[in-house]
């Protein structure tokens, strides 16, 4: 048995977060998270200002995490090996019509399943690039010890970026 507690925090113009504390039955602390999104108008082909939508809300001023959110850094692509090639089908797509954000998670278990005893420490996804059906997603992965970092690219067009560290 678990319980999710979850609370917004206060939007800046073009961004929100929201944090997670996912606790066990004993009320002990499993995971905490902390997402940073924003609002999409599909109409008008734009992100909408985020400090509008909960207006009267109360926020909480503590954090997840002390640290800032940090974007990884892609550049450096020489260190990467292409490992699959993923093409997107409709099971993938959430209702807006885009890769759904779990899947990418996925990418990383297609290519390295755990084994066991191995349990994930940390994960770290940042969305760069919307990616619909029929894309042919290509993953490229470098490890640091026990760090993995892929990058999805959608013809050389960079769609995302993930690092996840094992115990």
């Amino acid at each position: 048995k678990l319980k999710v507690v979850t609370y917004p925090l206060k939007p800046n113009s073009l961004h929100c977060e929201r944090d997670y504390y996912i606790y066990d039955e004993n009320n002990d602390l499993c995971i905490k998270c902390t997402s940073k999104w924003v609002i999409y108008d599909f109409i008008k082909k734009r992100i909408n200002v985020c400090s509008n939508i909960m207006p009267g809300q109360e926020f909480i001023a503590s954090r997840a995490y002390d640290e800032p959110l940090v974007k990884m850094n892609i550049d450096n692509m020489d260190e990467y090996k292409k490992v699959l090639t993923h093409e997107v089908t409709f099971t993938d797509l959430d209702h807006n019509g885009h890769f759904n954000n779990t899947r990418y998670c996925n990418l990383f278990y297609d290519i390295h399943p755990l084994k066991e005893n191995e349990l994930i420490n940390e994960i770290q996804v940042d969305y760069i690039n919307q990616c619909f059906m029929g894309d042919k997603l290509d993953v490229y992965v470098k490890e640091i010890e026990n760090t993995y970092f892929l990058i999805g690219k959608v013809e050389m067009t960079p769609i995302f970026s993930l690092k996840i560290t094992l115990n």
